[in-house]
């Protein structure tokens, strides 16, 4: 019967712990173990996939939580095996890319509050370097058009002008 009464009494006192928890949670309050973590950055701008005809590039991502330290990585390896890092109080940071010899560009950025508090690498992107190449369309078709869209093998929507006749 004692025993019972014990087990009872753990029991309710640990629904009562583990849901003061998740009411913790649900309430939009930061445990103390949360408060710990620096949330990553947000990558802004060059937008990924981008051409960049410059050679200084401008890289901005968004602001942490509170005011930290940023470290950005820069590298033309899609790896990070190497690449240059920079240190920024700033959410922008200027670069010259030219020195990289590298035509596609990879980068991230992570917080941090000192050398021993860091948030996590945000998402990498890359960026291409050098003008978008031109494309090329063709027209009129190379052979011309006699109006018959219907039977025409590479119909072009146009109706046959005077010049086609």
């Amino acid at each position: 019967m004692k025993k019972q009464f014990l087990l009872t009494v753990a029991l309710i006192a640990a629904i009562i712990f583990i849901s003061a928890g998740v009411a913790e949670k649900f309430d939009g309050q930061l445990t103390k173990r949360e408060k710990k973590n620096i949330l990553p950055p947000s990558l802004l701008s060059p937008v990924e996939g981008t051409y960049i005809p410059d050679s200084i590039c401008s890289f901005t991502w968004s602001q942490t939580d509170t005011r930290h330290i940023y470290e950005i990585f820069i590298s033309s390896h899609a790896d990070f095996s190497e690449g240059v890092r920079e240190a920024s109080k700033d959410t922008v940071f200027q670069y010259h890319i030219k020195a990289l010899n590298a035509d596609t560009v990879y980068w991230k950025v992570r917080a941090f509050k000192n050398h021993a508090q860091y948030s996590k690498w945000s998402t990498a992107s890359y960026f291409i370097y050098g003008a978008e190449p031109v494309k090329v369309i063709k027209y009129p078709p190379p052979t011309r058009c006699n109006g018959d869209c219907a039977h025409c093998k590479h119909p072009c929507g146009r109706r046959a002008s005077p010049i086609d006749k």
